[in-house]
């Protein structure tokens, strides 16, 4: 089918350089334009379907797509992007019938295709761009993350046995890098089926899940960590469900609390570990990995050197002092699209990448997660990073999850805020949750902004914390 898409595709003139932007949600049919694409030596770029039209336009006035594929399921949005950005691609529809105008129904794209002829092979450009992935553009304006052939290669074709397994279940999304290599990898490379169990399904109800694992029996399961956190704390529906299988479960997106482990197991009673890995979409390398969730262990062989240094004035750290996680990765990203300032934040001297991330180490040189750099919460120029309030919250029996920030307070800068998420039937109240934080913490520490209680925590389909939206949705709570 893909060698289908890409005779169409040359023939409508399709070269090097050109763009097809695919912006449709997990399904069978996701990959025909991407491989087809490629055939033709083009630039895929996958997007997420539920962006606003006003973001999608964005980035379409980024890569100019010559042509876009998208479901019925986002078309309205795609055209409306397609309005504001001012643009005239060619629109297929993948599953719904054809109509006159620019839009096609994707069997009427591919009709004529076994007349056509077949796409010249060409030599492999190993610095071209096949594929361009999105920073998450739910506000504000989306960065493209510039892939090389050479990056793409080293993650399909590079020997790796912990991929030798009978199956995989993920939830994670197509449209992202993690969940966009992992069929390719699996499926396409090492002939290991993939069970996808669509994101927005699980978003709605995480019991979706059971039954699946009960038939297809998966031995590992890649999940975004909010469904990870969900599946925890959930229970199974059905008691003669078997869910044996599962040996392993790999969270996507951000980390999630230490004791996950033990909880999962009353559902899945044979896993062994939650595994804990560190990397960037900038960085599509295995920087860090351990099997415990309160460190991220020690820097992989896919890096060549690593070290905490001084925000602001560069220099190297010792252990137990927190600062800014640089590296010298094998192989990055090419760069951010349009982006020469951001390239020059992210790209330091002499091969050194800046994660943007806040960690420190101990005398053995394990690594330990502390925050985003931008997401220090200051106090009367006291600095303390969320994931510290957030954990000695999450232990609490009645708490799903939570996301501590600042809120702006101009006599003291911020003031230390809690959105948390509660079990349906949990009792815990605000004063017992900020009782709980204020006894273990230092004063500049405490909970002076008190706990607000949501339905759910704001992410992207990736299962990241936007931290940037927690004010809005303080706001916007009861």
């Amino acid at each position: 089918m893909s060698r289908k898409v890409a005779k169409v595709l040359y023939s409508r003139g399709l070269r090097k350089n050109d763009t097809v932007q695919n912006i449709m949600p997990n399904n069978t049919d996701f990959y025909w334009s991407v491989l087809g694409s490629w055939l033709c030596q083009a630039t895929v770029t996958t997007s997420d379907p539920s962006l606003k039209p006003e973001v999608l336009a964005m980035q379409m006035e980024d890569i100019h797509p010559k042509f876009i594929f998208c479901c019925k399921s986002s078309r309205a949005s795609v055209e409306k992007a397609v309005q504001l950005a001012k643009f005239n691609p060619t629109l297929v529809i993948m599953d719904e019938a054809s109509e006159e105008g620019s839009v096609e129904n994707f069997e009427d794209f591919i009709a004529g295709a076994d007349a056509l002829p077949e796409v010249p092979r060409q030599p492999c450009d190993h610095e071209g761009v096949p594929i361009i992935f999105w920073s998450s553009g739910t506000t504000g304006r989306p960065k493209g993350i510039q892939y090389t052939m050479h990056m793409m290669l080293c993650q399909l074709l590079k020997p790796n046995d912990a991929w030798k397994m009978s199956s995989f279940l993920i939830s994670t999304c197509f449209f992202h890098t993690g969940g966009f290599t992992m069929p390719l990898i699996s499926g396409l490379v090492r002939e290991t089926p993939v069970v996808f169990v669509p994101p927005a399904d699980v978003d709605e109800d995480i019991n979706v899940i059971f039954p699946v694992v009960d038939k297809l029996n998966p031995p590992v399961m890649m999940l975004g960590s909010h469904h990870c956190v969900s599946l925890a704390k959930a229970h199974k529906p059905d008691p003669e469900l078997n869910l044996t299988s599962i040996f392993s479960v790999i969270p996507m997106g951000a980390n999630v609390y230490p004791e996950i482990c033990q909880d999962l197991k009353k559902n899945f009673p044979n896993i062994q570990y939650v595994m804990n890995f560190y990397g960037q979409t900038e960085i599509p390398v295995m920087i860090t990995m351990s099997l415990a969730q309160d460190y991220l262990g020690g820097i992989q062989g896919e890096v060549e050197a690593a070290k905490i240094i001084d925000p602001e004035s560069g220099e190297a750290l010792g252990p137990n002092e927190v600062g800014e996680l640089v590296v010298k990765p094998q192989f990055t990203m090419k760069g951010y699209l349009n982006r020469p300032e951001e390239n020059a934040t992210f790209f330091g001297e002499d091969g050194w990448i800046h994660t943007g991330d806040l960690m420190h180490y101990n005398e053995e040189g394990v690594l330990f997660y502390d925050a985003r750099l931008k997401n220090l919460i200051k106090y009367k120029n006291c600095h303390l990073y969320p994931i510290e309030i957030e954990d000695i919250i999450q232990k609490h029996p009645d708490v799903i999850e939570v996301g501590v920030f600042g809120l702006p307070e101009p006599t003291v800068q911020e003031l230390v805020t809690a959105l948390v998420v509660k079990k349906e039937n949990g009792s815990v109240t605000e004063e017992e949750l900020i009782e709980l934080v204020n006894s273990k913490v230092d004063d500049f520490k405490k909970l002076r902004g008190g706990v607000k209680f949501v339905e759910k925590l704001p992410r992207n389909p990736q299962g990241k914390l936007l931290r940037r939206q927690f004010i809005e949705t303080y706001n916007n709570s009861a």
